[in-house]
């Protein structure tokens, strides 16, 4: 379905976990690798760039530079394709990176 086409793309990405891997019901935990302010400033460029909302924020875990979200495959996830959201989470993930330097 929807959900393991998209965990596959976005497990795909360097700094990226999906979990469970793959994913059994329309809702998995997708946690990225950096810093928390830097990604959550990045998703919010890339919506208001893209028109397409990310997340609102990230939740710490255990690990300091691993940050987590829910992403729930709903009617709003199955309007944009798994490639788009690999697109999408592809620039977050290099956005967040490049504000490091």
């Amino acid at each position: 379905g929807k959900a393991v086409e998209v965990a596959d793309v976005l497990a795909s990405i360097p700094g990226i976990e999906v979990s469970p891997y793959p994913p059994h019901t329309p809702m998995m935990h997708i946690f990225l690798k950096g810093d928390k302010e830097r990604l959550e400033r990045a998703a919010q460029e890339i919506s208001r760039r893209t028109g397409v909302w990310l997340f609102g924020g990230l939740t710490p875990t255990e690990v300091p530079a691993l940050h987590k979200l829910e992403l729930a495959a709903g009617e709003a996830t199955l309007q944009v394709s798994a490639q788009e959201f690999g697109e999408l989470f592809e620039a977050l993930m290099n956005t967040a990176a490049a504000s490091d330097k």
